[in-house]
This record gives structure tokens, sequence and C-alpha cells, in this order.
């Protein structure tokens, strides 16, 4: 009994040493009596991460203000997608977010948004766009060459539309049934699959990207390798569209040429009517006077 009390009384000296860096704002009450020394520069050291975790949370009025205001416009985000959805048939407990794809409440794509997309073309005329030649110039005169009036973009969305619901409901729902936060492009891929022979243009990934991927070497756990794998069917592919590349330049300097063509034929239509309106003015002017 009296060696236990020895012990006891033994750290004493030692917590009055201890309370000196603390005094020094080093910490309070970190130095509690009844360690030893060698568990008191212990706890000191394991105590610093701490600290220095509790430090970096201080944010200045700067960075508190910058964070609000981004909790603001992500909270505004939501709420305009959240009512755009709602006026577009998908809000829940509505009978139009059982068939959306088919009883469009109100449209969600713009016209502006269905122009952009009926005129969209690769604009690397250089590197492989698509597996047919004919679908590169289509596409290329579409967008350059022929225009596309609000009219004709209404009618096109109708019917977009209809196909987009589909094709995002079914993607949707694949990845909420996989577990899975987000819509990935595989899902997307394998949704699009079964309706690409009933689809007049290409869908998929483009062919520029591929070849770059099947060339483009990443460092992938310590080893290089390339991006995607390349396989011996891909050698023939990629002599045939060394073959369309060329074709592809020709192809889309003669549809930029018809193009600044019919550019030049409008302005001039457009001058010529300037010049006959002014001049019915002046005469108009002239009779009154």
């Amino acid at each position: 009994m009296p060696a236990r009390k020895k012990k006891a009384q033994d750290p004493e000296p030692e917590s009055e040493e201890e309370q000196e860096p603390v005094d020094d704002g080093e910490g309070e009450g970190e130095g509690g009596g009844g360690d030893d020394a060698g568990d008191v520069s212990d706890d000191g050291e394991e105590g610093q991460p701490a600290k220095k975790s509790r430090a970096s949370k201080k944010m200045t009025p700067e960075q508190k203000e910058k964070n609000r205001a981004s909790r603001r416009r992500s909270v505004a985000k939501r709420k305009g997608y959240r009512l755009r959805a709602t006026k577009a048939g998908y809000a829940a407990g509505k009978a139009s977010a059982m068939g959306a794809s088919r009883d469009v409440a109100s449209n969600v794509v713009t016209i502006a948004e269905t122009i952009r997309a009926c005129k969209w073309a690769p604009k690397m005329r250089g590197s492989p766009a698509y597996a047919d030649i004919d679908e590169f110039e289509e596409r290329t005169a579409l967008s350059v060459v022929e225009a596309l009036p609000p009219g004709a973009a209404t009618v096109i969305r109708g019917s977009g539309e209809a196909f987009l619901r589909r094709v995002v409901d079914e993607a949707v729902l694949r990845s909420f049934e996989a577990g899975r936060p987000r819509v990935t492009t595989a899902t997307l891929y394998s949704v699009l699959r079964p309706m690409m022979g009933a689809l007049r243009f290409t869908v998929g990934m483009p062919q520029g990207l591929v070849r770059y991927a099947q060339t483009k070497t990443i460092n992938a756990g310590g080893v290089d390798a390339n991006a995607i794998g390349f396989f011996d069917e891909d050698s023939t592919a990629v002599r045939e569209e060394a073959k369309m590349l060329p074709k592809q330049e020709a192809i889309g300097k003669e549809i930029e040429a018809k193009a600044a063509e019919k550019k030049k034929k409008r302005a001039d239509k457009r001058a010529a009517g300037g010049e006959e309106g002014a001049g019915k003015r002046a005469k108009t002017r002239a009779a009154a006077a």
C-alpha cells in the first residue's frame, strides 16, 4: 500500500511542469495528472493534427459568403429544374408521369436547342467522323447550307422530344435499378442500341473520339496502356477511314463554297430590295412635295 501511494504521488510534479505549455497556448487540459512523461508527449503529438483540423475549418468572411452564394445558386437551380419538370408532366403522383414520353404536358426542349441539335456536325474534317461518307456529306450540308426556320423546328421538336423522353426515362430507370447515382454513357448507349436499325443517322461514340482513345496512352494502376483496346477488325476500319479523310476535306470545302455563295446572293437581294425601297420612298416624298 505505501508503494501505491508513492506511485500516485509521482505524477504530481510532472502535471505541474505540463501546465507551462498550456499557458503558452498549446491547449487546455492537455497534460492531466496521472500520466507519465512519455504518455504526455504522445498525447501532445496526437493533439496537433486535431488542432490543425480545427484551425482549417475556420473560414474568412469572404469564404463564408462565397459558400452561401454557392448554396443559394444550387438551391435555385434545383427549384428551377423541379418547376420545369412539373410543368413538363414529371410531377410525382401525376398521371402524365406514368407515360411522360407520350403525354407531353409542356415542352422541355426549346426551339433554339432543337435547331442547334439538327444543325450539329463534326468540325474536324481531317479526322474520322462517320462510318459512311454519304452521312458525313448530308450532315455537313444540313449544318452549313440548309436553313431551319422556327416553324420547321417546331415540327421536329414534337417528335424529337417524345423520342428524347422515352430514351431518358429508360436510362434513368436502368441507372436507378443498378444503384448508380448518375446516367452513364454506357447506360445511355444500351438504351439506344436496339433502336439503331430504325434511326437514319449514326448513334454512338464518334469515330474520331474512338480512334483517339485507342491511341491515347494512360497510366492505369502504374501500367501504361491504351484507353480503349485495339482489335484486329479495327485495322481494316482504320485503313478504310484513311481513304475517306481526303474525301471529307473536299466535300467540306465544296459545301462551304456553296454556303458562301448562297449567303452572298441573300445579301445582294437584301441590298437590292433596300435600294428599291429607298427609291420608292424618295418618289413618294417628291410627289407629296
